[in-house]
């Protein structure tokens, strides 16, 4: 019974170790570079719904073809009608990282980095460890798993 258990984890770990490459792959390449002129900068204020009360403004970036969320600084130093470029991920179809046109300053948006290297990476380093450690990390594991699971539902949607 003890066998069966372990192969039946290792395999879950080996479709989750998987789907941390898928991801990773999909975030480090740089993707199809698209130019297009910015159509509109949006900003909307995030309310944080705790007692302090905060918020803060999230900025997208619309051109004819996407629209994406963009840094602060970007947004504000960016005018409508300018030309930027952009990178598509090619898996995933995800807004890899943009600049100015003619700007060689590469800009990439935090929570995509977060869910295309970040998450992705902690948790093949995570399933690596489970792996090769003598000793039962399976809440450590399950939790990683289900931020991948997490992430890959975010980066479909």
């Amino acid at each position: 019974m003890k066998a069966s258990k372990n192969n039946i984890r290792f395999y879950i770990n080996a479709a989750f170790s998987l789907l941390s490459l898928v991801l990773l792959v999909d975030y480090l390449l740089p993707g199809n570079a698209i130019q297009g002129e910015v159509v509109a900068i949006k900003s909307e204020r995030q309310d944080y719904n705790n007692a302090g009360g905060n918020s803060h403004l999230s900025y997208t970036l619309v051109t004819q073809k996407h629209q994406f969320s963009v840094e602060e600084e970007f947004a504000r130093n960016i005018e409508k009608h300018k030309k930027v470029e952009y990178y598509v991920s090619y898996i995933f179809k995800e807004i890899n990282s943009y600049k100015k046109i003619p700007s060689e300053n590469i800009s990439s948006y935090s929570l995509r980095t977060y869910s295309g290297c970040i998450v992705p990476l902690l948790t093949l380093v995570v399933l690596i460890f489970a792996t090769f450690y003598r000793k039962n990390i399976d809440i450590i594991t399950f939790v990683f798993q289900a931020l991948l699971l997490g992430d890959l539902i975010y980066v479909l949607l």
